[in-house]
């Protein structure tokens, strides 16, 4: 992987965090580098209709692995679910944990609060869920990037995070969401415990997050990548 980078003439990252570690491993990289956040398409979010649940439900978009941090996300809502019962936590994803927090809801006791949907092969059944939740939660332990979050901001969700990775380069706390120190369930909890509590502050953040969005589209980044293999192919002559 060294030899790979070093040879490279040029590099790229999909977060700066993600390219300060690899400069970390790798120094020689850094004047050949760039950050290039991932894209969305936008047009894929004029898909309106929401996902109709019995009740009120906070989304989070993760696969179901350790460094995801679903297990500090069901700690979290444990620590809320018996002050607000009229909400549900809804995971939407698969993966290698499954059973393990299939148990820890159990043992948390708020199997009956808690929808775990496996994966969702279909876009627009994704976009549904984003659009009937009240707000959108990924709690990772790290992130190269965190698209999900991009896809809640683009349905005007407001967003909490962690400072894990490159979530902190799209939520910008108190401006569209809310970033947490990551593996903070109770840090985590208080989040969510504001944006249940204050509707007008949700709708703010939401705002926010789909005016930002528009700086992530693929139109805009497609011309980053496009910007560095024009810098370094030969030219014409």
């Amino acid at each position: 992987f060294s030899m790979i980078l070093k040879r490279a003439d040029y590099v790229t990252a999909c977060s700066a965090c993600m390219l300060r570690d690899t400069a970390a491993m790798v120094p020689s990289i850094k004047k050949k580098s760039v950050p290039i956040h991932n894209g969305i398409h936008l047009e894929e979010f004029r898909h309106t209709f929401a996902f109709r649940h019995a009740r009120p439900y906070i989304l989070s978009i993760a696969n179901l692995h350790w460094y995801k941090g679903t297990d500090v996300l069901l700690m979290a809502f444990a620590k809320i679910a018996t002050a607000y019962p009229d909400i549900d936590l809804m995971l939407v994803g698969d993966g290698s944990y499954k059973d393990t927090r299939l148990g820890l809801t159990h043992l948390l006791g708020i199997s009956s609060r808690v929808i775990f949907t496996g994966q969702i092969a279909s876009r627009t059944k994704v976009i549904e869920f984003i659009n009937g939740c009240e707000f959108f939660v990924l709690p990772s332990r790290y992130e190269p990037f965190g698209i999900a979050n991009l896809e809640a901001m683009a349905a005007g969700k407001a967003v909490i995070t962690t400072d894990a990775g490159g979530c902190p380069e799209v939520v910008k706390h108190r401006v569209n969401g809310i970033v947490v120190k990551a593996k903070n369930d109770s840090a985590l909890a208080e989040a969510m415990k504001e944006l249940i509590t204050n509707k007008e502050l949700c709708k703010t953040y939401g705002k926010a997050g789909k005016e930002m969005v528009s700086a992530f589209t693929w139109d805009i980044i497609y011309k980053k990548y496009l910007d560095v293999y024009n810098r370094i192919m030969p030219r014409e002559r």
